[in-house]
């Protein structure tokens, strides 16, 4: 099962999902059930296919090349 994450400048942000993310591995800083991850704990969470990352004011999934 994956979230999806918004990104935002050098971050992702995860608006549901986040605290399941932040409980099974401790990426990120959880702020109630917000969650922002450093792009390379998205890189990774997103290569084993966790999360699935947007651009802000796009809904088409980034790929991971693009992410790094």
């Amino acid at each position: 099962m994956s979230v999806i994450g918004k990104l935002s400048g050098e971050k992702i942000l995860v608006e549901t999902g986040g605290k399941e993310i932040f409980d099974n591995g401790w990426y990120g800083n959880l702020e109630g059930e917000k969650l922002e991850l450093d792009l390379i704990e998205a890189a990774s969470l997103l290569e084993r296919g966790r999360l699935e990352v947007e651009k802000e004011n796009n809904a088409k999934p980034l790929a991971f090349l693009v992410l790094v």
